[in-house]
């Protein structure tokens, strides 16, 4: 996703909204850490219901906006145990071990290009 792309479903999804803004934040800071992590990781993150109704403010589809994983998705403890013991979609439906919300990131200094 470019930044202009994600400054239009930004735009769109707080122009429109009604409702507690701290849903609204968190729909835009899954957005926002998807775009590092990728889909799959943030859905262990966040659980589908929540995932959906962030998608539902933010007039997406996460998995068709943001990469299945990315630069930071292998830092996500609880997604690579997902990923080890092969069980991904059961780690999100919460039958087996793997949901975290934890990311462990070392020192990293974001530059804006």
């Amino acid at each position: 996703m470019t930044p202009q792309q994600f400054y239009e479903i930004s735009n769109k999804a707080i122009s429109n909204f009604h409702g507690n803004g701290r849903v609204l934040e968190s729909a835009l800071g899954a957005l926002m850490v998807g775009q590092f992590i990728g889909w799959r990781p943030l859905l262990l993150m966040h659980g589908g219901s929540a995932i959906k109704r962030y998608q539902t403010i933010l007039g997406v589809d996460f998995q068709q906006v943001l990469p299945e994983e990315a630069q930071f998705s292998e830092r996500m403890p609880g997604y690579q145990l997902a990923r080890k013991m092969g069980k991904y979609w059961d780690s999100v439906r919460g039958i087996a071990p793997g949901r975290s919300s934890e990311i462990v990131l070392p020192d990293v200094t974001f530059s804006n290009q």
